[in-house]
């Protein structure tokens, strides 16, 4: 698993190609936009804990992910949840 964990990265776009990602911890880092990660749609595991992330509706394009960590992020809107497994 890409471990970026506790990392000074703040931007997804250098990642973004790599598509058959199925585990990705980007917790305690900066990130904000998870737009890059649109096209992972192989992630199974995706932790973002204590991260800027407030918009989590890239997830929808996630159709495999079984573990989406958010523990202390800014997320408020948990609707594109629902249609994950």
């Amino acid at each position: 698993m890409p471990l970026l964990s506790k990392t000074s990265i703040d931007d997804l776009s250098p990642i973004r190609n790599l598509t058959e990602l199925v585990e990705l911890d980007l917790s305690f880092t900066k990130i904000k936009d998870l737009v890059p990660l649109k096209y992972s749609n192989k992630l199974v595991k995706l932790n973002l804990n204590h991260t800027d992330v407030s918009d989590i509706s890239v997830v929808q394009k996630m159709p495999k992910l079984q573990t989406l960590e958010l523990g202390a992020t800014p997320v408020v809107d948990f609707v594109p949840l629902a249609g994950l497994n």
